[in-house]
């Protein structure tokens, strides 16, 4: 991360970081190919946030 933060550039970027309450508890009851797919939804949510910007 630093080393990204020393280059200059133009280019903006972002570091999120999600605490997502309970994951642990969705992959073992609904599994982990479900867990995939949650997590997959949240970075497509995300996506689109910034391409609304």
């Amino acid at each position: 991360m630093q080393e990204l933060l020393n280059k200059s550039t133009d280019k903006q970027f972002y570091v999120l970081n999600f605490d997502v309450d309970n994951f642990k508890y969705i992959n073992n009851f609904y599994g982990f190919a479900c867990g995939d797919k949650i997590l997959r939804q949240i970075y497509n949510s995300v996506q689109f946030l910034d391409a609304a910007r």
